[in-house]
């Protein structure tokens, strides 16, 4: 995201009440965490099929 894109979802987030926007972050951390492990397998996936040929 680029600054403004950040600069929107804090103020988003601090319209909404403490509850939802803990839950909101808690989703983009682990929505963040998914990412990165699918990435790596994708990156590994990569080698091990290039390491086999």
């Amino acid at each position: 995201m680029d600054e403004a894109e950040d600069e929107a979802v804090r103020r988003t987030h601090q319209n909404l009440p403490d509850e939802i926007g803990g839950q909101i972050e808690d989703l983009e951390e682990e929505i963040e965490d998914h990412v990165e492990v699918d990435l790596k397998l994708s990156v590994d996936a990569h080698s091990w099929t290039r390491y086999r040929a």
